[in-house]
């Protein structure tokens, strides 16, 4: 949800769609499209250029393919995903505006020049980069092998370096186990480190239905069935609630979204204990928790809600997940709630 609806996604680049939701026809299948594509960007590309299409493991892609462009004595270059451009393809666009926008992409980032990565094996210059993200465990099974994590309930804790000099605020290196050898730190240390970066470079925020609604109005998520549920009540105000400095909750607003000040992999919030008894404090007791994407958390008072009757929450989250989320972006289906008197978060749908 923290994207305006379905998105196109090259790469580390995000994008509205350019081609809208036509629908037309075609007769490539998707290894054929992948083969016209690669020509038709290594033709836009020029002489000097290497066109190399591989599988890459990704957090909820575990079998993506994508495609890069090479050039003699340079070390990185943007990758973008083929099955985005498949679907822009079958959505309506053509194969020749696919390689001309993947072209255009590649020809910004060889401006760019050489990127120094030696930084990454001294774990001095990474440290203070280290931050913590929110996964689906059961999703990720196969790449968490691969991945120091956490089990967190029916999620995982992993570990990414940001890279503070990238083009695009997603980006980041994902930390795996080949990396701790390399730095010859423990997954403790590891944890130690992130964690603090995480609290120190992406401040905790909190925010009241009717500046969730307006955001999600705005770029046309919500869905219709939902406005009717949704519906702030007139008079409720709008403002942005950081984190611990609340101020008191409207009775008004009994629905709220939990994420970072940039909205980016927010989700890890929930997985603070002092957030858990902050967000008590403000909404007055227990609350429920709906991981509503990698980016946010939906908080709910536990008064929505009777419990044992969680189960509708569970369906609501699942909805959401399957219309107004990319694959990419999904979190889970499961509802948590947090019990004040224990100081306790407990998955329960």
């Amino acid at each position: 949800m923290n994207n305006c609806g379905k998105i196109s996604t090259f790469g580390n680049e995000a994008g509205f769609s350019l081609y809208g939701d036509k629908t037309v026809g075609t007769d490539l299948t998707y290894e054929e499209f992948v083969s016209k594509l690669k020509r038709a960007v290594g033709e836009k590309m020029g002489e000097g250029a290497r066109v190399i299409v591989s599988s890459t493991e990704k957090i909820n892609c575990p079998h993506q393919k994508s495609m890069v462009v090479k050039w003699p004595g340079k070390n990185t270059s943007v990758a973008i995903s083929l099955e985005a451009c498949y679907e822009e393809f079958q959505s309506g666009a053509s194969l020749d505006d696919i390689a001309g926008q993947a072209a255009t992409l590649y020809k910004r980032q060889d401006a760019s020049g050489n990127t120094d990565l030696s930084f990454y094996s001294d774990y001095q210059r990474v440290r203070d980069m280290l931050v913590c993200r929110l996964v689906n465990y059961e999703i990720n099974q196969r790449l968490l092998e691969d991945v120091p994590h956490i089990r967190f309930f029916d999620l995982a804790i992993v570990y990414y370096c940001e890279l503070d000099w990238a083009d695009f605020q997603s980006s980041g290196i994902l930390v795996r186990n080949s990396h701790l050898s390399l730095w010859k730190i423990t997954p403790e240390q590891l944890h130690a480190a992130a964690l603090k970066n995480t609290r120190a470079r992406h401040p905790v925020q909190f925010l009241s239905l009717p500046q969730l609604m307006e955001k999600m109005s705005k770029c046309g998520v919500l869905l219709p069935e939902m406005e009717t549920q949704l519906t702030p009540e007139a008079g409720t105000d709008s403002e942005i609630v950081p984190i611990p400095e609340f101020q008191p909750a409207s009775e008004k607003a009994p629905l709220y979204i939990l994420s970072n000040e940039n909205q980016c992999f927010g989700a890890i919030c929930i997985c603070f204990p002092d957030v858990w008894r902050a967000v008590s404090g403000q909404i007055g007791g227990d609350f429920y928790a709906l991981p509503s994407s990698l980016h946010e958390c939906i908080i709910l008072p536990e008064s929505i809600c009777k419990e044992g009757e969680e189960g509708r929450l569970h369906e609501m989250v699942k909805e959401i997940n399957e219309n107004a989320v990319l694959p990419e972006e999904v979190l889970g289906d499961s509802v948590y709630r947090y019990y004040a008197k224990e100081q306790e978060l407990r998955m329960v749908a």
